[in-house]
Order: structure tokens, then sequence, then C-alpha cells
């Protein structure tokens, strides 16, 4: 299994109560609009962000882990051993 620190997410990008996180849109000029979610409406399962460029308007990314600011963890299972034996790594 590999695991990414963004996540691609197809369609367009929630308000941040939707979604229960800050949201960041990237506009042409390279400059971020943040918009932060109301604290009434964050929540603990929420992604830690999410984040949509201007020309996609039909995908944006969710950040829901931190493997070295741009790693990805890999995880491999041996399932001949009883119990199955797993181990986890991250490369950056």
């Amino acid at each position: 299994m590999q695991i990414d620190t963004f996540l691609s997410i197809q369609g367009r990008l929630p308000e941040p109560s939707a979604i229960g996180c800050d949201v960041a849109l990237r506009q042409a000029n390279n400059q971020v609009e943040r918009r932060p979610v109301p604290s009434v409406a964050k929540r603990e399962n929420a992604p830690w962000r999410a984040l949509q460029e201007l020309d996609r308007d039909d995908e944006y990314y969710v950040e829901f882990a931190n493997f070295g600011s741009d790693g990805t963890a890999y995880v491999f299972i041996n399932r001949e051993t009883t119990p199955p034996r797993a181990i986890f790594f991250w490369n950056r």
C-alpha cells in the first residue's frame, strides 16, 4: 500500500464549513486565497486542509498526512505469517 500526503478528489472544492477544515484557492498569480473554517464547523475527522488550483474547477486536493512535507509512506504486509506482519516506512 502507498500513502501520499495529498489525495486528489474529483469535483469542486466545498466551502470550509461543509468540509470541516480550512480551504485555499491558488490564484493565477500564484497567490493563495485562504478561507478559514468557522470554529463551530471544525471537525475532528476532517482533512488538515483542502486546496484547489484556479484553473482546475473539477478537482481539488486534501492534505491528511505529513511525511516530511513531500514524502510518501509505504506499507508491506506479509500474509504468510500468523498474525500477518506489517512493515511501515516513509521516504522523502
